[in-house]
């Protein structure tokens, strides 16, 4: 569903790599003509009047035809061209996308290694920059003023898909949760003190803890005292060393489930950063948890509340 020729292919012409541009279009096609086949319905995008679950299950599709196909070449590719052994297949998702949950279990994020695993895209674009500029490479400026998107829902007339607009937060927004949640180990409570103040000429209160729970909802705000508290070991349920991720969907958003299982399988990734969610090596949390999360959502009605009070008292 690709609405634009790859940037990638003109980077590999300048770096003289080899490289293979091919359409799954045909592929996905049969997919959806055999489920079709067995099951007599016809799934549709959004944009093609179909609901949500339908529109994910066809994007899901793409993307892990694309993890086979990966995996396909690899193993066959130096065959191909007269050679011997095979290749490593390298992931490209990144620390946002990770904690976000923006992506699907053996997709495309699947590989055998994933060196910006632990890099926000923040930090991606900072990286790019400097190569741009270091290494004489303009091509890179396509990458760096491109929207992100998963290409993965067909393209009309008033509709491209964006990562952004699927997550309802900026990537520049991800980043600073993921610091905090990460480096300075804060719970949603803890997390919305920050960004009030942080924040304060940016959005308004009920902005930026609209923000916090539009993120909590996809399963990206964990918690880890700083003390060590364990339950049992003095304190309420704000020393709960089990990964608080919230549940919260607004009326006009649509209720996904918690994502932070999708965490248990990352590809392994080169650590360079404080803030890397590899769940296996580096990050060890729970992974299931109550979407319910009252607590943490009463604290901070109530903390905006007492704000709010403040400021009339101001005023008078």
């Amino acid at each position: 569903m690709r609405a634009s020729p790859p940037p990638a292919l003109c980077l590999f012409r300048v770096v003289d790599s080899y490289h293979i541009d091919c359409n799954i279009d045909d592929i996905v096609k049969s997919i959806h003509t055999f489920f079709t086949a067995v099951t007599g319905k016809t799934p549709k995008f959004k944009v093609h009047g179909g609901t949500v679950a339908e529109g994910l299950a066809l994007q899901n599709i793409q993307a892990r035809m694309r993890m086979v196909l990966s995996y396909l070449f690899a193993q066959l590719l130096l065959w191909v061209r007269g050679r011997s052994g095979a290749l490593l297949v390298l992931g490209s998702a990144n620390v946002d996308e990770s904690l976000r949950g923006y992506m699907t279990k053996y997709d495309c994020s699947s590989a055998d290694i994933n060196p910006i695993g632990a890099i926000s895209k923040k930090d991606l674009r900072r990286f790019l920059a400097y190569a741009r500029d270091s290494f004489d490479l303009p091509v890179l400026d396509g990458f760096l003023h491109a929207t992100p998107t998963a290409e993965l829902e067909p393209t009309t007339a008033d509709y491209v898909q964006s990562d952004e607009a699927d997550m309802g937060m900026t990537y520049e927004e991800l980043s600073v949760f993921g610091r905090l949640r990460k480096v300075e180990r804060c719970g949603p409570f803890s997390m919305f003190g920050k960004l009030v103040r942080d924040w304060r000429e940016t959005f308004s209160r009920g902005e930026r803890s609209h923000r916090l729970l539009l993120l909590a909802k996809w399963g990206a705000i964990g918690y880890e005292p700083a003390n060590g508290c364990r339950r049992g070991a003095g304190g309420g349920q704000g020393q709960e060393v089990f990964l608080l991720l919230l549940g919260y969907a607004s009326e006009t958003s649509i209720p996904f489930q918690i994502n932070r299982h999708k965490l248990t399988v990352l590809t392994p990734s080169y650590h360079a950063e404080a803030y890397s969610p590899d769940d296996n090596r580096y990050d060890l949390r729970p992974f299931l948890y109550n979407a319910g999360w009252s607590w943490q959502f009463r604290r901070i009605d109530e903390e905006v509340r007492t704000m709010d009070e403040a400021l009339k008292r101001q005023k008078i």
